[in-house]
């Protein structure tokens, strides 16, 4: 072969095939070779320009919020869809008939009893209750609330009461501490704050209300002692509580002055109200006979210890009535405390005073402006865990919030179990004549009740009528059951409630109903009754006679200047 044709083959060394028109010649068309290159470089080029193509419309897509319909987004998530468009239907359909129901039913309500998970809650108020549950546990996981303290909800005597436990050192063996605090931690002069608002700002895990007040001035009454300083000293004919640096509680009697408490050992003094319990044993007559409300229901605060342990209670309960709460008198609070093992309890301001509040949550029920306003006190005793110095209280401010939302919240929703006022207010600012009260069963309409301005009626759903009314519109002593007329009547027919017919055929008033004797002349013979004659024209009217024994109504008409026979209705 000669050096030309070696050099071919080199060229399709490889696995290349020599084109037949080549081989066997010693001359090669450099054109030909050149030319197939030339097509091989096109083909590499375009499929470059191809590449860089797809590329450009692969960030396109990428960049834009329109690169698919929401149909064609495949969708894996809570709402029951197979792509993105099927589950803003859904959502969008749910938002609607939430919309749609506010107002008319309790659609809106029925759904927000439904948490994201889990089975739904009987009635709003419980799921933010459990709500209000879950965002204080989530505050205690932050690390700077005590853990420890706990706090229980009971119920008697038709009221729901609250037993805060603070054991006397935490989980690492460390001392928990009860400090005394003062309304916007003014030492120098007289403010008021509310419990939340004073346990945001120290971050407290638990701050109650403590010690009596002028309620115009904000002057603490009787000894007040915080730290060892002296804050108010004024006479009192109030006991005192002492509170020692291991958390004892010491009672002391209105003779007693300040500086004998700080020598005593307590460096905190709160002036309240009455011991309850000493030595384990509820205080006599010498004492419960000084207290005015002693054996009235009324909402209670009451600071408790039970000496072995040196474990301290705060009982607190709800009243006035608000939230249904009749409120505990002392000794229904005595009783519940010394079964609890309390050795020594003593009485904190009470009434619209009460406020206990744990990890930004007002425990219990307020009860001033119906329930809706904390009220502002001089004084309290809280507990704090030690901060670091960069600490914020943002999320402690923020959840203040949130649970004076969600208190508000459930005044607003009424407990669909029971009636909570011994009233129910219903306000309708479009029209009057549309109040009344729905029954549902399974989300079918069973029954309504109209309250109406010059109705009253009972409408049954499922027949679609009236089971009674009473409506202004009616003739006088008339009411409607199950759509037919009844008069009311008497229980006996006396001299004294007839109205001196004697004979029927001279009732000549309309719209008035007569009591009428069974002597009295062309009745229908069947005994004493109620007769109401209904005029047309003055040559025709119909008279109808209603027993008062007998459930046959009869009557008659009056046509061609006689009445007829009576016959039955």
């Amino acid at each position: 072969m000669s050096q030309g044709s070696q050099d071919i083959s080199q060229q399709f060394i490889g696995g290349g095939v020599i084109p037949g028109q080549l081989v066997g010649q010693d001359a090669v068309s450099k054109t030909y070779v050149d030319g197939q290159n030339a097509a091989l470089d096109a083909d590499i080029n375009n499929v470059a320009a191809s590449a860089a193509a797809a590329q450009g419309a692969i960030n396109t897509h990428e960049a834009s919020p329109a690169a698919h319909s929401a149909a064609a987004i495949t969708y894996n998530g809570v709402v029951a869809a197979g792509n993105v468009r099927q589950a803003i239907d859904q959502t969008n359909q749910r938002v609607s008939t939430i919309v749609a129901g506010a107002g008319a039913s309790n659609t809106e309500i029925l759904d927000a009893r439904q948490p994201a998970t889990g089975a739904p809650f009987p009635i709003l108020g419980a799921r933010l209750n459990n709500v209000d549950t879950q965002l204080a546990d989530k505050t205690e996981l932050e690390g700077y609330q005590y853990t420890e303290i706990t706090t229980t909800e009971y119920g008697a005597h038709n009221t729901t009461y609250y037993i805060t436990r603070i054991p006397n050192i935490d989980s690492n063996g460390q001392p928990i501490r009860l400090e005394h605090g003062i309304a916007q931690d003014n030492m120098s002069g007289y403010s008021l704050e509310t419990a939340r608002s004073f346990a945001t700002r120290h971050r407290a895990t638990l701050a109650i209300n403590a010690g009596i007040f002028n309620t115009s001035t904000g002057a603490l009454q009787g000894t007040s002692i915080i730290d060892g300083t002296i804050v108010s000293k004024e006479s009192s004919v109030f006991w005192r509580l002492g509170i020692k640096a291991d958390n004892t509680l010491v009672l002391f009697q209105p003779s007693v002055t300040a500086q004998d408490i700080i020598d005593a050992g307590c460096l905190n003094c709160i002036s309240a109200f009455y011991p309850l319990i000493i030595n384990g044993a509820s205080v006599g007559t010498e004492i419960s006979s000084l207290i005015d409300n002693w054996a009235d229901p009324y909402p209670r605060q009451i600071i408790a210890q039970i000496s072995s342990t040196k474990e301290i209670l705060i009982f607190s309960c709800n009243g006035k009535g608000v939230g249904g709460n009749v409120g505990l008198t002392y000794p229904q609070c005595i009783e519940i405390l010394i079964g609890l093992g309390v050795t020594l309890a003593y009485a904190l301001d009470g009434g619209g005073s009460v406020s206990t509040v744990k990890s930004s949550v007002l425990i219990n029920q307020a009860t001033d402006n119906r329930g809706y306003s904390e009220r502002s006190v001089a004084d309290f005793l809280y507990v704090t865990k030690e901060h670091p110095a960069n600490f914020t209280d943002t999320l402690n401010r923020e959840l203040g919030k949130i649970y004076k939302a969600l208190a508000d919240m459930k005044l607003m929703i009424p407990d669909t179990t029971d009636f909570s006022f011994n009233y129910i207010n219903l306000e309708n600012t479009l029209n009057a004549d549309l109040t009344g009260v729905r029954t549902k069963l399974n989300g079918v309409n069973r029954t309504k009740m109209y309250l109406d301005l010059v109705r009253w009626a009972y409408y049954n759903y499922l027949t679609g009528k009236n089971i009674v009314e009473f409506n202004d519109a009616f003739k006088p002593g008339r009411f409607k059951m199950n759509e037919l007329f009844y008069y009311a009547a008497p229980d006996n027919i006396t001299s004294s409630n007839v109205q001196g017919i004697t004979n029927l055929n001279d009732i000549k008033e309309e719209n008035r109903v007569f009591v009428i004797s069974a002597n009295v002349s062309n009745t229908p013979g069947v005994g004493d009754g109620l007769c109401y004659t209904n005029y047309f024209s003055s040559s025709s009217c119909v008279q109808e006679y209603r027993p008062i024994n007998n459930t046959k109504w009869k009557h008659r008409w009056f046509l061609g200047g006689s009445y007829g026979a009576w016959t039955d209705n």
